[in-house]
């Protein structure tokens, strides 16, 4: 086969970008870029060392990448996402990639072009090349993928054993590992979750009370309320954001919609357990922050654009200004104020850093009375003025 023209043809059709690596170095790229840009930092370390099935990884700018096996050469694919790629997801994507300033723009065009895929439909676009590529059917993946690395998919295997299970169970066993499964999500474990599902995997079939006239609509009923209940009482409360929690509730629930058998919507589940995990791990707060300043949290990190203060805090968390600056304060380690302030230059480095924006947009952006107690307060938090660290 001619893997060059294969390729060409796959970017064609999919837009996803991709690489054809021979003992880990790349020999070309495919994507609609004039010229490249690093887009696969420490994946390839991972590609170097890879022989076998498909494989997916995942890596902390939250993107997707899959290794497929061509002959004596691999396919490096990616990255995709699972949510509409924002400034922020391609500022983080740079930052991970050495990406400069120069090229943020045409980064930004190219990441926000890439098709939306959730875990598990990359991971069956994978086992889809893998099976042309290579003659392996998805049974035969499914039966030699060995256990998942800490930035992998888990394999489908342990997914149908562990999925066999605690939504099948009597309801007063669910309820309590309903439990088990929503603490390890908004904590964040990804290591406890797969012993978790493994253990329940083990302990044989389970069952729950009827809610559909067929297996399939059963298994996607029971589906559609675990992930709204994982995203809304799990994840948002771990830290995550809770657009980006909505969002992937939605694209979970559709892709359910659609999936064809009962162990379809068992492998999407764990899939979905999983994904949810790494992302909350990500964005992780302090533990056992009250429901009140966890809002909070997510409110500033929603509003870090313009005049927000703790006033507006309060009233969004139903608090008193006073009973705030206390409880923030002896749950967060630090005042609202000081957490505002490492929010507010975080986004002010990552604007100089990966934008053109101009220092006085930038300081009305966030929310600074003038230029000059912008400057004042960038230099005392970071060391040197806003447009030194530009030019760094």
């Amino acid at each position: 086969m001619d893997l060059d023209l294969f390729c060409q043809l796959f970017y064609a059709s999919h837009y996803i970008p991709m690489a054809l690596l021979q003992r880990g170095e790349i020999q070309k790229s495919y994507s609609s870029l004039e010229r490249p840009l690093p887009l696969y930092g420490k994946v390839l370390e991972q590609a170097k060392g890879f022989s076998g099935v498909c494989k997916v990884v995942s890596t902390e700018d939250l993107g997707l990448y899959g290794l497929v096996e061509a002959g004596a050469q691999t396919l490096l694919l990616g990255p995709v996402f699972s949510q509409p790629v924002t400034e922020k997801m391609v500022s983080i994507f740079a930052r991970q990639n050495g990406i400069g300033n120069r090229d943020w723009s045409v980064l930004y065009w190219l990441l926000a072009g890439v098709p939306r895929y959730t875990y598990n439909q990359f991971y069956n676009l994978l086992r889809f090349l893998d099976l042309t590529l290579n003659g392996r059917n998805p049974e035969e993946i499914d039966a030699i993928v060995q256990e998942a690395s800490a930035v992998s998919q888990p394999d489908s295997v342990k997914a149908r054993q562990a999925m066999r299970s605690p939504w099948e169970e009597r309801r007063h066993e669910t309820f309590q590992v309903e439990n088990m499964i929503l603490a390890t999500v908004r904590d964040g474990d990804v290591d406890a979750l797969k012993k978790l599902l493994d253990t329940l995997g083990k302990v044989g079939n389970l069952r729950e009370g009827k809610v559909a006239d067929t297996p399939l609509r059963q298994a996607k009923n029971i589906f559609l309320g675990l992930v709204s209940l994982v995203g809304k009482t799990a994840a948002i409360p771990g830290g995550m954001d809770d657009e980006e929690a909505y969002t992937l509730i939605d694209l979970y629930a559709q892709e359910c919609e659609q999936a064809p058998t009962v162990e379809a919507v068992k492998l999407l589940q764990y899939n979905m357990l999983l994904d949810f995990t790494q992302r909350v791990a990500r964005e992780k707060l302090p533990p056992h922050l009250s429901p009140e300043i966890t809002q909070c949290v997510q409110f500033l990190r929603g509003h870090l654009f313009g005049t927000v203060g703790i006033d507006e805090a309060a009233g969004w968390v139903g608090k008193s200004r006073a009973w705030l600056t206390r409880k923030f304060k002896e749950e967060m380690g630090q005042s609202f104020g000081e957490f505002q302030s490492y929010l507010r230059t975080q986004e002010a480095k990552r604007l100089l850093r990966y934008t053109d924006i101009s220092l006085s947009e930038i300081a009305g952006m966030l929310g600074f009375s003038s230029q000059a107690y912008f400057h004042s307060f960038f230099k005392k938090a970071v060391g040197m003025t806003p447009s030194e660290f530009r030019k760094q």
